[in-house]
Order: C-alpha cells, then structure tokens, then sequence
C-alpha cells in the first residue's frame, strides 16, 4: 500500500463485510460509522460502515492512513485526520462514505486531530496544536479559509497556568455549546461557550482521581438537552495502564446536574501490552440520531474492543460487533 500519496489523489482498498451477527432490528435505522484496527494489520485503521436500514456492511482502507474518522449528521461524507506524507502532521480531510472524493479541509503544519460534525452537516470541529493548541471550527468543503478559534488550550498569568489538555475531540450543540475532557487545569468535563476566552470554560464534572473515575467522550444529545458520557473505573492513581473495574454510560445535564448511570458494563481489567498507556483513548461514545439509543465501544479482552448499545434509558443493552483480534473505536451514528 502506498501510504503517502501524491497530491489528493488516494487509492482505496476494499475490505470484507463484517463477519459479526449485527442486531438489525434492535438498533433500528441509519448508519454507524467506526474505526477498526485489526489484529495482523499492522496498526493500520479501516473505517467500517454499518448499513442499518439496508442491512448491509462495507470497509475500506485509504492510502494516507486516515484515521478517527466522524460520520456527519445526513450520513453522507466522513471526516477525519490524515498523514499524507512523510514530512508533514495530520491534517484534517472530507470524504465520501466509501472513499471516493477525499479532499483536504484544512493543512496547517501542525497536528489537527479529532474531527467532529456539527449540527447540519456543513461544520466541522477539531483539535489543533498550532500556537500551544485550540479548538477550531471550519466549513467542511476543500481548502476552507474560514477557520475560527473557539478557545485557546493556554493561558498563562502571574499566578496560575491554565492548560486544557483535551482527550478526544469535541461534541457541539445545536445552540454553539461544546463540550470535552481535559486532563489538567482545568481538568473534567468540559463546557466551553464561545467568545468568552477562559471566562467562558466550566468544569461540569470534575475526575475523581480519589476513587479512580475518569470520564471520556461527551457527546450533547440530538436535540442538545443532554450529554452521555463514558466513566471509566479504575484502581485508584491507576490512571495509566491501572487495572480496570468496569465502564458506565452516564447521562448529565449541560449545567452539570443530574448526573446519572444508564447502565454499567465489565471492562478487560488489564490494558493490551501495546497500548498500555492509550487505552481510554479506544472508548468512545454518540447518539443515535433520534436521540433513543446511546453507543459506546468497550475494552473487552487484553488486545480487542468492541462496540454495545443502549437504550436511553438504560434498557435494552446489546453488542454490536463481536471480533475479539479487533479494536473498534471513534463510533458515530447518522441517519
């Protein structure tokens, strides 16, 4: 495979349907799009479509290693982050579901990581490095010049260092809210509200490293009333490579109250040797696109992760997928 191509021009390769049992019925309709490392692969991530409403499933690999790709809310194209050749960063790129049409949104020179759709499918929000890092948003069409710095991950005064340190991307609301997790100070669950600098970022669930709960992959609702969230249940100070307890689905409001366990599920207690210190970053969470369902991926055996579903209210838990040489990651759902 050639993994560094010439300009936007990219080779797709076509990978095998699903071998898994996918419950069609109980998850109903649209597509799910994730991210699948497959044992043997190298490391090298397919994306996987999963066809709900025609009861189909399709793969492919692209040269340029594309990487944590996000389904946008008509289902119609994917972003994603891509290294394009030796010399350069990751940089953030538009396709078709199948490959076809790749393009580049934004080259900056820097690592621009974990895009994701905002409402309306004509936006995109990412992670990027340059200048200490920041939260951007840009239009999802080729060589945008319309990028817009939300919050600056740095601020620094005479007293206190103010450091967002992000896991994952970040999840926007109809209404322009964003929300994400931090590792530093501030460090938890973030709300972030635009045009307001530091002033505008409130913790709205705090880690609690005490008791060995951390939380991953906020994601607003559909209708933005409500964020689902991961928590990962650790040894306490295991916070790299310590021993899992279980992971839980929660729900919260975006003022931060009523936090609530939809449903709790075992995880593999032990990280796989080879991503010992880079496990959180394999669960991911989204919604369906009616706002019933909640799916989320789950460390299930030393070197696999897989993906489950929910009902909203806790009920009705499934497994999606069931490939113990696999690592499924960065789900997302459209209609």
């Amino acid at each position: 495979m050639d993994l560094f191509p010439t300009e936007d021009h990219f080779e797709i390769f076509t990978l095998d349907p699903l071998q898994e049992d996918i419950p069609w019925e109980a998850l109903g309709g649209g597509k799910i799009l994730f991210e699948r490392i497959q044992a043997g692969s190298e490391g090298e991530p397919g994306f996987y479509l999963i066809d709900l409403d025609n009861k189909t499933t399709r793969g492919f690999m692209l040269s340029g290693n594309p990487l944590q790709p996000s389904l946008s809310p008509d289902g119609q194209r994917i972003a994603c982050s891509m290294l394009t050749d030796l010399n350069s960063y990751l940089d953030i790129y538009i396709m078709n579901t199948d490959g076809t049409n790749c393009q580049p949104v934004y080259r900056g020179g820097y690592q621009d990581l974990h895009p994701t759709w905002m409402p309306g499918s004509s936006k995109i929000a990412y992670v990027g490095t340059q200048q200490l890092g920041a939260l951007y948003t840009i239009t999802a069409k080729k060589n945008a010049s319309d990028r817009l710095e939300i919050i600056k991950f740095h601020y620094f005064d005479n007293e206190n260092d103010w450091i967002i340190d992000p896991s994952g991307g970040f999840s926007a609301s109809a209404g322009n809210h964003f929300t994400g997790v931090s590792y530093n100070k501030p460090e938890g669950v973030l709300m972030v509200t635009p045009g307001r600098g530091k002033d505008g970022v409130s913790v709205i669930l705090p880690h609690r490293r005490e008791d060995g709960m951390y939380y991953e992959s906020p994601c607003f609702s559909p209708d933005g009333e409500t964020i689902a969230l991961l928590a990962m249940e650790k040894e306490p100070d295991g916070f790299l490579g310590g021993l899992w307890k279980s992971l839980s689905v929660y729900t919260i409001k975006p003022g931060g109250e009523e936090l609530t366990r939809i449903v709790q599920v075992p995880a593999y207690e032990k990280p796989g040797k080879w991503s010992e210190e880079h496990r959180r970053h394999e669960v991911s969470l989204c919604w369906s696109p009616d706002g019933n369902k909640i799916l989320f991926t789950v460390p299930t055996q030393e070197n696999a992760c897989n993906i489950y579903a929910v009902n909203a209210d806790g009920t009705g838990l499934i497994q999606v997928t069931r490939n113990g040489k696999a690592v499924d990651r960065y789900v997302s759902w459209s209609r």
